[in-house]
């Protein structure tokens, strides 16, 4: 599969995807204080995210594991863990566990795209709902991920598949324990 062709590896990706890309992007970009994202720039990161992955593809998912802290209120922070799933695409997640008999999880999951946020979404496990299946997609990413909290251990772990376009769909699975806190 060539690589130094981007324009035909992302033939059929309307400017109007690169735009709509940048909007999300922006978004949260706004939210932590930092300026806009162009149409322009989230394609050519994109393009060069997906160049250097074809060049040099990782053996494994990267993931990284931040040691989770406990608060004061007994509750432990955890992430962010960031899984560079394939090509330009990204998986996240950050939030706080609080262990015990009618323990509890806040989380927030996140999808980026050439290293930016371009989907958010916040959700509670509980002993009652310990696991959420979420499907973003944004034109030229997407991804399945379940999350959960498994086992008398209390294990925090996501699994799923991200995808990025390329002269076509390229996915690639994942399933990862990242915290037991049993």
């Amino acid at each position: 599969m060539p690589i130094s062709d981007p324009e035909a590896a992302l033939e059929g990706v309307p400017h109007s995807t690169w735009q709509r890309l940048a909007e999300l992007a922006s978004k949260h970009r706004a939210e932590e204080g930092r300026p806009p994202v162009g149409a322009e720039e989230m394609k050519s990161d994109y393009i060069r995210k997906a160049q250097d992955y074809h060049e040099d593809p990782p053996d494994r998912v990267e993931v990284g594991r931040p040691a989770p802290v406990q608060q004061s209120n007994g509750c432990y922070s955890v992430g962010p863990y960031e899984f560079s799933v394939v090509g330009p695409v990204a998986v996240g997640l950050e939030g706080e566990f609080c262990a015990g008999q009618n323990w509890s999880a806040t989380l927030s999951a996140y999808l980026k795209v050439a290293g930016e946020v371009v989907w958010r979404t916040q959700y509670v496990l509980s002993r009652e709902h310990s696991s959420v299946t979420f499907s973003p997609s944004v034109g030229v990413a997407k991804a399945d991920l379940t999350i959960g909290v498994y086992g008398s251990n209390y294990c925090l772990r996501i699994s799923g598949d991200a995808c990025y376009w390329w002269f076509g769909w390229s996915c690639k699975d994942f399933d990862e324990t990242l915290h037991c806190f049993g």
